[in-house]
């Protein structure tokens, strides 16, 4: 379930540049399904609390997604200082399980409310790809190129002049 939240965001039609931010809690699933959907929800809104405390630099949080956070930041410095918090945060509630995050600079697009785009798409691929307590960045002045056979093997061309 997605909810909105609250803030106050720059919004544009134009293409612009930010960090996207995605992090989520590991095993929300298995956490699910053996405490019930009522505990689960009590640990997914304890998790977005803590990410709205961690906020940092101008960081906003732009919604929630379940067990998992959408951020947008102003810089890479806002977004790391961000992301540290949040993990030093959930690692303080010992009822929470580990937290992953995905950070990703590049060029979005602002429509309704909400951050389209590249950027964001690979800011929840490296989330879902980070191990419990990691933290993996990328910024997307290169560009992701994937090689067909298994997936697991990436090349990176530079864009920047293009």
């Amino acid at each position: 379930m997605i909810r909105p939240v609250a803030t106050v965001v720059t919004q544009s039609a134009e293409p612009g540049r930010a960090v996207v931010f995605f992090a989520d809690l590991c095993g929300y699933e298995i956490l699910t399904e053996t405490r019930g959907d009522s505990a689960a929800a009590d640990v997914a809104t304890r998790f977005a609390g803590l990410a709205r405390v961690s906020l940092a630099g101008g960081a906003r949080l732009l919604k929630t997604l379940g067990d998992g956070v959408l951020i947008v930041a102003p810089d890479t410095t806002a977004a790391r200082t961000t992301a540290d918090s949040l993990c030093e945060l959930v690692r303080r509630e010992p009822d929470l399980p580990p937290v992953r995050v995905g950070i990703c600079e590049g060029s979005v697009v602002w429509r309704d409310g909400d951050v389209f785009g590249a950027t964001v798409n690979q800011a929840a691929r490296l989330a879902d790809a980070a191990q419990p307590w990691e933290i993996r960045e990328r910024s997307l002045h290169l560009a992701r190129c994937d090689v067909p056979h298994d997936g697991t093997d990436e090349c990176l061309r530079d864009l920047s002049s293009l």
